[in-house]
């Protein structure tokens, strides 16, 4: 319960950065250097970044060792960041603009479905999502990057139009 606390604390935090400080939007474990006590301090993990569609995102999270449990992870598009955690096999997910904030026991599919809906992503349309994966506690390892989007079907990471997802690749958001 407490890193879900500290989750939605920084998802909202790093969603209004500019409000509080002067650090830009992918600067998240900067931002909680100064925050947090020495033996406590966030580290990045790990990020990936692609131009998904629905089925292409449900898979690369199904993909074991991609969401690890007790690790913070804030999940970027063109304009809008949300947050994911996993403890005990169940996901939670974070959207500050969302009517219903948390979203508590979902499966691996449910959050990637929540995932497009909280950007108005189509679902057949590769969209630009990052995932950039912090923790309190030693770091663990990852699947390889390209592994895992040669592996569900990331063919390209050139936007197909610029009106959609503000033209942004999966690049710019890793």
């Amino acid at each position: 319960m407490v890193y879900q606390f500290q989750l939605q604390s920084h998802i909202e935090y790093f969603q209004n950065i500019d409000l509080y400080r002067t650090i830009g939007q992918g600067e998240l474990d900067k931002s909680l250097l100064e925050e947090v006590e020495e033996e406590r301090q966030l580290k990045k993990e790990y990020s990936i970044a692609a131009l998904f569609t629905l089925d292409q995102l449900k898979k690369m999270l199904a993909i074991e060792g991609i969401v690890q449990e007790k690790r913070l992870i804030l999940i970027s598009s063109h304009n809008h960041d949300t947050a994911l955690f996993k403890q005990d096999g169940f996901y939670c997910y974070f959207d500050s603009n969302s009517k219903y904030g948390e979203q508590a026991k979902l499966t691996s599919d449910e959050v990637a479905e929540f995932i497009f809906l909280s950007n108005n992503f189509d679902s057949v349309r590769p969209s630009p999502i990052g995932f950039r994966m912090f923790s309190f506690e030693d770091m663990v390892g990852y699947p390889k990057q390209s592994e895992v989007l040669q592996r569900i079907g990331i063919v390209s990471d050139i936007p197909m139009n610029n009106d959609y997802g503000y033209g942004d690749s999966g690049l710019m958001l890793a």
